[in-house]
């Protein structure tokens, strides 16, 4: 009897931990299935006015490829503020399109328009930062070149990283 206690309780922590990795609860309270790999969105606070990213990212058209290439619906996208660090996750709602549309808050008299859109929904956002510093110590890597991140990568915009990788940063944030 206890054998079968046993292994009953095994089978649903492995179905716990399973549905856990898989579906986390949004904010708003819609499950939502994550994709295997995740992105590292590299922006400025300016430009988060009105808490736009938590609806809508944009990247420069050079960013194109790696949008196209690793952000689907349910990507997990983390936004790193340059010069502070990763704070806010939010999740892909659908894939990246071009609009040239000026977007009010990114509107800062420079000609770029961030064309490359990601519509999103917010995760959380945490009271813990964590720097590039931090993002190294824990060894994240890109996931198309297999190297451990460093500031030139952030720099280009979009920063693809796997789903394990994803998951250590979440945990690390506490969300």
């Amino acid at each position: 009897m206890d054998t079968i206690m046993n292994t009953n309780e095994k089978n649903k922590k492995k179905s716990d931990k399973k549905s856990k990795k898989d579906t986390l609860k949004i904010i708003v309270d819609d499950p939502i299935q994550f994709t295997e790999d995740a992105v590292i969105v590299c922006m400025t606070k300016e430009h988060d006015k009105n808490d736009i990213y938590s609806r809508l990212i944009g990247v420069p058209l050079k960013a194109e490829k790696i949008a196209r290439e690793y952000i689907d619906k349910g990507t997990r996208l983390f936004i790193y503020y340059k010069g502070i660090g990763i704070r806010k996750i939010v999740v892909a709602i659908d894939k990246p399109y071009i609009d040239n549309t000026v977007i009010e808050e990114w509107n800062d008299g420079l000609p770029e328009t961030y064309p490359v859109r990601v519509e999103t929904k917010l995760l959380g956002v945490s009271h813990n930062t964590l720097s590039l510093k931090n993002l190294q110590d824990l060894e994240i890597k890109r996931v198309d070149t297999g190297k451990i991140i460093v500031s030139y990568h952030l720099r280009n915009s979009l920063t693809p990283i796997s789903d394990i990788d994803a998951d250590a940063i979440q945990k690390e944030l506490g969300l």
